[in-house]
C-alpha cells in the first residue's frame, strides 16, 4: 500500500460528504392557518431524489421569530412526528404511511431531526408539528430547511424556505 493510499484510507483524512443533487422541499403547510388557531398542525415534506446519490441523515427546520412574542411558538418535542407520506406525489395535507424512528432535539429556535437509519435516495419524508398555536399576527412566515447527508463530514445543503401564510380573517389579511 502506498503512502497516499494509506493516508486516504485513514480516518484522520475524512473527506467532506455532500449530496450530488438538490434535496427538494415539496410543500410546507398549516392545517387551518387562521391566526391564533389552536391546535394547528404544520407539515414540511421533503423529497430525496435518486440523483442526490447519498442518504439523508439529518434535517433542520429553523422556526421564525421575526414577529417576536406574536410569532410562531416552538413545537413540543413529543408533538413532532416524522413519517413517509401515503401519497408523496400528491398535494398535502399528507397522511402517515410509515412512522420513522428519529431523534428530535431543539437547538435554540432550530428543530433538528436525526435519522438513525438514514433515508435512501428516492424516498420522501414529512416532518409534522402537532398541537401548535398559530401566531397572533397574520403574514407569511419563513421556516428555513436544511439537509445533511450521511457521512462523517456532512456538508449542509439549503433546501429552501417553507412558506406558511397565516391569515387574520377579521382584518382580511
Amino acid at each position: 500500500m502506498s503512502l497516499a493510499t494509506s493516508l486516504l484510507a485513514s480516518p484522520l483524512c475524512a473527506a467532506p460528504v455532500a449530496f450530488a443533487g438538490a434535496v427538494v422541499l415539496r410543500e410546507a403547510l398549516a392545517y387551518l392557518p387562521d391566526v391564533r388557531y389552536q391546535p394547528a398542525t404544520y407539515q414540511f415534506t421533503v423529497a430525496i431524489p435518486v440523483r442526490v446519490e447519498r442518504p439523508l441523515a439529518r434535517l433542520t427546520i429553523a422556526i421564525p421569530d421575526d414577529a417576536g412574542p406574536f410569532g410562531v411558538n416552538l413545537p413540543r418535542l413529543q408533538e413532532v412526528r416524522v413519517y413517509t407520506p401515503s401519497n408523496p406525489a400528491g398535494p398535502g395535507p399528507y397522511y402517515v404511511a410509515h412512522t420513522l424512528p428519529v431523534q428530535v432535539i431543539l437547538e435554540e429556535r432550530t428543530l433538528v431531526v436525526n435519522f438513525p437509519q438514514p433515508i435512501a435516495p428516492g424516498e420522501t419524508v414529512t416532518v409534522e408539528f402537532q398541537q401548535m398555536r398559530n401566531p397572533d399576527q397574520g403574514g407569511i412566515y419563513l421556516f428555513e430547511i436544511n439537509a445533511l447527508p450521511a457521512g462523517s463530514e456532512p456538508v449542509r445543503q439549503f433546501v429552501g424556505y417553507g412558506r406558511i401564510a397565516f391569515r387574520d380573517s377579521q382584518s382580511g389579511r
